[in-house]
């Protein structure tokens, strides 16, 4: 009973903080429309627009933070286009400003010649990955690695659950026979489904 408690608690907590979160970061994207009076669509860690006005444009894209050849080659392409007027790329921070042709231009379709030119639709199209996904998957790595070294490499996270599940079947068997319930099988099929 005391567990169970200790969970929801837990759970709620969690709950709690990740929307606190989501709420700032509502009020944080309100913001950040006042300074895109564009409407051009930002790409979370891919390609954000900072500030844009008519005729120019800042974006922050961080592939291209310390990478000056891939900078360079950008900037010698992008160039090309005679609707820009002035392209800088700042590699410290990863921004890049243009200055553009707005009567011929928008913004949007400066948009995605960056974005095709730099490859970044792999990026935008990619499988993206919530925080609390990353937390469970480094927790599980943490255990893992814990497990692994406690047992001196004999042991990981899966064979011990592995042999729990079958040890578990077997107390069932044994406990109660055959016939009463099928949580052995359930147990059994667990266990062979973590093999394969």
């Amino acid at each position: 009973m005391l567990a169970r408690r200790r969970f929801i608690f837990w759970g709620l907590l969690l709950a709690s903080s990740v929307l606190t979160n989501s709420k700032d970061i509502k009020n944080i994207s309100s913001i950040k429309k006042n300074i895109n009076s564009l409407s051009i669509p930002s790409f979370k860690n891919v390609i954000e627009v900072r500030s844009a006005i008519a005729g120019r444009v800042r974006f922050y894209i961080p592939v291209l933070k310390s990478n000056h050849s891939l900078a360079n080659n950008f900037i010698t392409q992008i160039k090309q286009l005679p609707l820009i007027k002035k392209c800088e790329i700042n590699t410290l921070t990863g921004s890049a400003l243009f200055e553009y042709d707005e009567k011929n231009l928008d913004a949007q379709t400066l948009e995605g010649a960056v974005i095709k030119l730099l490859e970044l639709d792999k990026l935008i199209n990619g499988n993206k990955e919530s925080s609390i996904e990353k937390e469970i998957r480094n927790i599980s790595q943490a255990v893992n690695n814990g497990i692994y070294d406690y047992t001196n490499g004999k042991l990981n996270t899966k064979t011990l659950i592995l042999i729990a599940l079958v040890v578990g079947a077997f107390y069932q068997i044994r406990r109660n026979g055959c016939i009463i319930r099928p949580d052995y099988l359930t147990l059994l099929w667990w266990s062979r489904s973590i093999l394969s």
